[in-house]
């Protein structure tokens, strides 16, 4: 079945191995496999509550230090239930996923085990809409380093946003962006990318934040940086939209801030460097931040790598906080990856994820092609690392 589905959904991985066919060296053998199940169903959010999807293709997907393939495909039943048998391999290091992908968009369930119930790999889809759709603030964070090779302070910034309705929100290309948000005035060297907030289209427009990506009903985190000069100080972050967690962090000892009423605690330390904390709940629309420096601060090396994982901690943590006092969402954002994966567990779903949303591309160019192989080759990469590591300790 699983040439067929290739063709038809496209996935370009490695199919099995034909019947008969040697296996290629340092393949497992039938003794190294056991037989694994999933159970599933595909379900469509509505205001009315689920529905089951019919006739929808799902994609078997195994990860491991060996590669990516697609393992085995099927429809759904006209309940929207699947089922599919395939040979497991008693390679440790392989995880397995299932896919589908509703109206262009690619919904990833977590790591199964070997018997996957419907508790395990059920994929809640979405309807889309161009139209606007109200996205709540559950929490911002705004990160200020000490200036590094030059007089230049580096700000990271993430956003909790909550899309409550039942629609993922889209936009047409050339279309306007799904969210938009303010950045303080005389900012430079803007930054957005894959290690900094999992591939999203973040941008400048029209001197505004603008994201582009859809956004499903549930949780969504963008990140994103940028730099202020000394002239753009004292500097001051509006909140535009009432805000539910509101935090702050200062590496700059000497730094002041005043506004939103923000309460400093204690202070926390990433990677070796310690930043005072503030924090506001329930910040109404229109407060102002605003954040005075010294005249001769003491400059401090901040590496790219530093800052990506400052931001990795950062997530994580508001990502919990934010589902914290959200309490029970009416719907469920899938393709948010669980904060417990380890980060194998999370690089073998992104690779998943990839090649999900790339199978939906037909008409890919060469440039477009040539890009998703790359960031798969560094993905994989990365991945083959982290699972020939030593483990921890601990």
């Amino acid at each position: 079945m699983i040439r067929r589905a290739a063709a038809i959904v496209g996935i370009a991985l490695t199919a099995p191995l034909a019947t008969g066919q040697a296996p290629a060296p340092g393949a497992a053998d039938s003794s190294a496999r056991s037989e694994g199940r999933v159970v599933g169903r595909i379900v469509r959010m509505a205001p009315a509550g689920e529905r089951p999807v019919p006739n929808q293709w799902v994609v078997l997907h195994g990860i491991g230090s060996g590669g990516g393939r697609a393992i085995d495909s099927t429809r759904t039943r006209p309940n929207g239930e699947f089922h599919i048998r395939y040979d497991r391999s008693r390679d440790s290091t392989t995880q397995y996923f299932a896919s589908t992908v509703h109206h262009g968009i690619a919904y990833v369930s977590g790591v199964l085990p070997a018997i996957a119930s419907a508790d395990e790999a059920t994929l809640t889809v979405f309807d889309t809409t161009s139209a606007p759709l109200p996205l709540e603030v559950r929490g911002r964070h705004i990160l200020l380093f000490a200036p590094a090779d030059g007089p230049e302070r580096r700000v990271a910034e993430i956003y909790d946003l909550s899309n409550d309705t039942t629609l993922t929100r889209i936009t047409t290309d050339g279309g306007p962006p799904v969210w938009t948000g303010v950045i303080p005035s005389g900012f430079e060297d803007f930054s957005s990318g894959p290690e900094l907030s999992s591939n999203e289209s973040i941008r400048v427009a029209d001197g505004r934040v603008a994201a582009f990506a859809p956004v499903a009903p549930g949780l969504k985190r963008l990140a994103f940086t940028y730099s202020l000069p000394p002239t753009a100080f004292p500097a001051s972050f509006p909140v535009e939209q009432p805000t539910q967690l509101l935090e702050v962090l200062l590496e700059d000892q000497r730094a002041e801030l005043t506004g939103a009423g923000l309460v400093e605690g204690s202070p926390t330390t990433i990677e070796g460097r310690t930043f005072r904390r503030f924090q506001a709940g329930d910040v109404a629309a229109l407060a102002v931040v605003t954040v005075r420096v010294p005249d001769a601060p003491t400059s401090r090396d901040t590496p790219r790598t530093a800052l990506i994982v400052a931001l990795t901690v950062v997530m994580v943590a508001a990502l919990v906080v934010a589902l914290r006092r959200r309490g029970r969402p009416r719907a469920i954002a899938i393709p948010i990856a669980p904060v417990e994966d380890d980060p194998a567990s999370t690089l073998a779903r992104e690779i998943a994820e990839l090649d999900a949303a790339f199978a939906q591309r037909p008409t890919a160019t060469d440039a477009e092609r040539a890009v998703y192989e790359q960031r798969r080759a560094a993905l994989k990469a990365e991945l083959t690392a982290r699972l020939a590591a030593p483990p921890g300790p601990g």
